[in-house]
């Protein structure tokens, strides 16, 4: 743990992703209200299941992306990759990793080809060694989302399934892939409960 400053744990906060690998939970970003930490973030803490300890890595370089909640995150192989969310009212649909092997930032990930729309409160699970599920979410019309996108991390293509099962609109949902590759999508809303 030489490249990590230890801590007891994480800040309380909101609107952050995690994800678990291996013996570790990753969280990334999210909102945090109190005085002194108030605010959007992006930096990342990881609590070690072995030794049940939370730690901040020391990242060592690269472009971090903007401070977000409402974002997702997913693993494939050593990278960690962010998709989407919010900060006030503004939705982001941009793409980017976390190398967990040289902790360096890839820098907003160019795209070859369309992108799925602006978005929050969706869900991206590994469904392959090289491709990425993109489900559902707030678009930045406040619309709920029920489309499906599939990203190819070697190519940087997005491609919109159009003949996925039909699912109502959604956010604030989960996903996983099953044992026959199925993708399986729990809960979530219809609406956004903030505007209630």
């Amino acid at each position: 743990m030489a490249d990590s400053q230890l801590f007891c744990v994480a800040e309380e906060r909101s609107g952050h992703c995690a994800v678990v690998d291996g013996n570790f939970l990753y969280v990334w970003g999210g909102y945090v209200e109190e005085q002194i930490f108030w605010g959007w973030h992006n930096d990342v803490h990881i609590f070690d299941t072995k030794t049940q300890t939370w730690f901040q890595p020391e990242i060592k370089g690269g472009v971090p992306p903007q401070p977000r909640a409402a974002h997702t995150c997913a693993v494939l192989g050593s990278k960690g990759y962010i998709f989407g969310g919010r900060v006030l009212q503004t939705r982001m649909n941009d793409l980017h990793y976390l190398n967990l092997d040289t902790w360096t930032w890839s820098g907003r990930i160019t795209i070859n080809g369309e992108s799925p729309k602006h978005r929050s409160w969706h869900t991206l699970t590994p469904i392959a060694d090289d491709k990425l599920f993109l489900c559902g979410g707030l678009s930045a019309d406040n619309i709920p989302l029920s489309d499906g996108w599939i990203h190819n991390v070697t190519t940087n293509c997005w491609k919109q399934l159009t003949h996925l099962p039909k699912i109502r609109p959604r956010l604030w949902h989960t996903a996983c892939l099953g044992k026959e590759n199925e993708i399986m999508v729990f809960g979530g809303s219809k609406d956004d409960l903030l505007a209630l």
